[in-house]
């Protein structure tokens, strides 16, 4: 992971960070045991269904907002 600090000036500071796509993975992963709570998929209780139909069921712009935000939360 790599992370680049710029003082913007004001108390402000700009943060980029850049993760690899194994480092990504994980916060994929997790975003989709998150979300399997949230997501109605026929035949299973609520969060028990497998992670390949709960990511069938989701936009990938969603799945993706979502382990984005959890990597930033955590990184």
């Amino acid at each position: 992971m790599e992370v680049k600090q710029k003082n913007l000036g004001k108390s402000q500071v700009e943060l980029e960070f850049e993760l690899t796509s194994e480092e990504f993975l994980e916060h994929y992963k997790h975003a989709i045991e998150h979300l399997k709570g949230h997501i109605k998929v026929d035949g299973f209780r609520e969060g028990k269904a497998p992670a390949s139909m709960v990511e069938e069921k989701l936009k990938p712009e969603a799945l993706l907002m979502e382990a984005g935000d959890h990597a930033v939360r955590h990184v």
